[in-house]
């Protein structure tokens, strides 16, 4: 099935998989399921790939991905496009690309500013002022400088889905083991809930720098025996992981710009807990536990809350599947298609058509 107008789009994205993280994965999935509707999709990308059956297979699913294009083979490709979507803003593509009388739209996923030196603040200001400006949260949209739509994130709902298994354990992180995620402060909780006699489980997936010094201090903490280190895993690993879990905790001490994670907690059955700062909580909604970012007795009383009341996981549970709706890969897809301009926010028969498609 195709959208009543089709276009040439070209997407660029400084990084795309074979590319690990959350603007590779939302791009990836956004240049599929624009290409599924009907749209000659390019995506231009920095990211290397040695492997070549990785791109013919974008190119089987309707995607061809052109990496580490030179200037002329940028400008080339701008011609070609009636629409480039920047996903997220690549100030190397301002170059050839600024020129081309086409439809410029930028989807911000993270903060711009005060990131850079001078001329990068004020390329990026120029470039968003003559844009058309998403941002996957209204708490991101109020830090640009010009007026954006917003434009949440979705999640891999083929991956991440509910699995009839039991619930074994109790909480799960899942992120990299860096400062600003927060993991210290949860473990810093499990230590204060384990003097209440409280003793959950907790399954750590990720790398990053803090990885030694979070296990010294599950250790000075006396809980390492509740901990399990998995390290990196892939997207159907973490997947099958958050089945097997009650609570997913995302403790950042950073007001994250949004949260996938916290929606692909949520499609498997989490009960997510979550720092307040951000988007967090627009992607939470009214399924689960918010506390102020750095609190450690917020934290600790939010997670006694959420493992002592069955009742209590079993009510968020139950909001979970009319809120990922909001988020489900076709809905925000649509509402691309209306930004981009591709089709009228009033032909309600394809919006409707396109959603509820099984």
């Amino acid at each position: 099935m195709k959208p009543p107008t089709t276009r040439r789009i070209l997407m660029v994205s400084e990084v795309y998989p074979p590319a690990i993280g959350g603007i590779e994965t939302i791009g990836q999935i956004m240049a599929h399921r624009l290409a599924a509707r009907g749209h000659a999709v390019v995506v231009a990308t920095r990211t290397p790939c040695d492997d070549p059956t990785f791109d013919q297979n974008e190119a089987r699913l309707g995607v061809r991905v052109v990496r580490r294009p030179g200037m002329l083979a940028l400008l080339r490709l701008g011609w070609w496009a009636q629409v480039i979507l920047n996903n997220h803003l690549s100030l190397r593509a301002l170059g050839p690309l600024w020129l081309l009388p086409r439809p410029w739209f930028v989807w911000v996923h993270t903060y711009l500013f005060p990131m850079g030196g001078r001329v990068s603040r004020w390329l990026k200001r120029r470039a968003l002022q003559r844009s058309q400006v998403a941002a996957v949260s209204t708490a991101l949209a109020q830090h640009l400088p010009v007026p954006a739509t917003v434009l949440p994130n979705t999640w891999r709902a083929d991956i991440f889905h509910p699995r009839s298994v039991a619930r074994e354990r109790d909480l799960v992180f899942v992120g990299r083991l860096v400062s600003d995620k927060g993991v210290d402060l949860l473990l810093a909780a499990m230590g204060c809930l384990a003097l209440d006699g409280q003793r959950p489980t907790l399954t750590v997936i990720g790398s990053g720098p803090e990885d030694a010094a979070l296990r010294r201090q599950a250790d000075d903490l006396g809980i390492s025996a509740q901990i399990t280190f998995l390290g990196p895993r892939s997207a159907t690993e973490v997947a099958a992981e958050l089945s097997l879990h009650e609570i997913l905790v995302v403790p950042s001490r950073w007001a994250e710009p949004f949260g996938i994670v916290v929606l692909e907690g949520l499609a498997c059955g989490c009960v997510p807990v979550v720092s307040s700062g951000g988007g967090l909580p627009e992607a939470l909604g009214p399924c689960g536990e918010l506390f102020a970012n750095g609190d450690l007795a917020g934290l600790t009383a939010a997670l006694r809350r959420v493992l002592s009341d069955h009742e209590m996981r079993t009510r968020y549970r139950q909001k979970a599947g009319d809120h990922l709706e909001r988020f489900a890969p076709d809905t925000i897809v649509s509402r691309m298609e209306v930004w981009l301009g591709t089709r009228s926010m009033t032909d309600t028969a394809y919006i409707a058509q396109v959603n509820n498609r099984s």
